[in-house]
């Protein structure tokens, strides 16, 4: 696992896919960011945030969350 120092981020590309773009995420401390390959648009996105999206997703379809 790479910890994540304030200084730094992590830069990957997905295997997913928008509009047959790969997807790229860079990872900060705090955040996320997301955007198409090649494209300049990019999207920010608490972890604290995508935590919860995630929680209330679940608990939607009925689930507990475990694999």
């Amino acid at each position: 696992m790479t910890k994540l120092e304030s200084s730094s981020s992590v830069i990957r590309e997905t295997a997913a896919k928008h509009r047959d773009r790969p997807l790229i995420i860079r990872l900060f401390p705090r955040y996320l960011e997301i955007s198409e390959k090649r494209k300049r648009d990019v999207y920010l996105v608490a972890y604290d945030v995508l935590f919860d999206f995630a929680r209330k997703l679940q608990f939607k379809r009925g689930g507990d969350g475990k694999a």
